[in-house]
């Protein structure tokens, strides 16, 4: 079944889409495959929109690398501000709270 939710485009104008497998056990009877199908549907489009989908194993340093750097700070700061930043989160920051996972800060924010 599919599932789509609105969830608007990215900084490159592209949909934003996100995915999931589900597995079903091939031995119901194809309402009840439909029902939990629905069902599940249902819940992977709550939690797209709850934003708590893909953030939950993501590290501090990973989303700072890998997100916030290429998505906004290359294309938003100056040079030397995005320099000065790097400096402070590689001397500071990464050596304090490297493994410290985002969805602890995004899940205050979503409820």
């Amino acid at each position: 079944m599919k599932s789509q939710s609105a969830l608007g485009y990215d900084i490159n104008n592209k949909k934003i889409r996100k995915t999931k497998t589900v597995f079903i056990d091939p031995k119901l009877s194809d309402k009840k495959k439909q029902k939990l199908l629905e069902k599940e549907c249902v819940l992977f489009e709550e939690e797209v929109k709850a934003g708590m989908v893909g953030k939950d194993n993501i590290k501090f340093m990973d989303f700072v690398l890998n997100e916030w750097k290429p998505n906004y700070a290359d294309k938003n700061l100056e040079i030397t501000t995005l320099t000065r930043y790097m400096e402070f989160l590689n001397s500071r920051i990464f050596p304090a709270i490297r493994t410290y996972k985002v969805k602890r800060y995004y899940s205050s924010s979503v409820k």
